[in-house]
Formats: structure tokens, sequence, C-alpha cells
């Protein structure tokens, strides 16, 4: 099933990511979120990307970012998932 989505260029856009990592990857999975905060800080359109990870299950982890316009957004998930 594919999905179309509808962007409308000047509307800014919110992501909750959530990743839960397999039991003994937990470290691997911080590191990497831990390393995607950087760059995507500097990306064009990038108003703020926070990780946080659950104080009830270690291995679960979560990523919001906001970024200024929908284009941005979908930028920066087409680059995380190549």
């Amino acid at each position: 099933m594919s999905r179309v989505a509808t962007v409308t260029p000047n509307a800014s856009m919110f992501i909750l990511a959530r990743f839960h990592a397999r039991a003994g990857n937990e470290g691997a999975v911080a590191r990497v979120v831990l390393d995607v905060l950087a760059p995507s800080r500097e990306e064009p359109g990038c108003l703020s990307i926070h990780a946080f990870r659950s104080s009830r299950d270690p291995q679960l982890f979560y990523i919001s970012r906001v970024a200024r316009h929908q284009i941005a957004m979908l930028e920066f998930v087409v680059f995380t998932q190549e």
C-alpha cells in the first residue's frame, strides 16, 4: 500500500519518531540517535530537534523535530532513510 502526502510548502511541520531497540542494542541505538542530532540542527529549515529516552523502558527512544516548512521535513525524512 502506498501513501501519498499532500505538501503545503510554507506550513511548518512537527514529527515525533519512536524507536524501540532490540534487547542488547540499546547502546547502539542511543549512539545513532545522538549522532543524527547535530547534523540535523544544521539543516536549512530545522527549527528544533531533540532526542529522548524513556525512563521506564531503556529500549525506547524518541526524536522530536520541528521544521520551518514541510519541504525541509520531507528532505530530512528521505535523507535519514537512505
